[in-house]
């Protein structure tokens, strides 16, 4: 059986939240576990962590990544899903990108879905 890979446009919307590291670690500083909460402040830490999570996004499984995760990757992962704007950027009453739309919410939840069916508790990204 061949292990599940994100495909190159599922890597492109994580990429999309997790090249905010600012903005994570802003987040991920009101998160509900102390550990977490502690370990976001440090911006080094949350960057070198996104850069690695995108690494991995583009040349891990799906399962790989998972299983490896330490629980500050696992909470940047959770929210480069759920605090996504990929989608929410894109026009929902433009006909001309409508296509376009169509395409990034099958993205956003095809990503979500193989991080579920890898184990990891996450939610679909925001759609409006």
């Amino acid at each position: 059986m061949t292990a599940t890979r994100f495909t190159k446009r599922e890597a492109e919307f994580l990429a999309h939240r997790l090249a905010l590291p600012d903005a994570l670690s802003e987040v991920l500083t009101e998160h509900e576990s102390d550990e977490i909460a502690i370990a976001a402040q440090n911006l080094d830490a949350v960057s070198d962590e996104c850069i690695r999570l995108i690494a991995w996004a583009e040349t891990r499984s799906v399962r790989e990544i998972v299983d490896a995760l330490t629980p500050l990757q696992s909470a940047l992962l959770v929210d480069a899903v759920e605090g996504n704007t990929w989608v929410v950027n894109i026009p929902d009453d433009v006909a001309e990108v409508a296509a376009k739309r169509a395409g990034a919410v099958k993205t956003a939840r095809s990503a979500a879905q193989k991080l579920r069916n890898a184990g990891l508790d996450v939610e679909d990204a925001p759609e409006f």
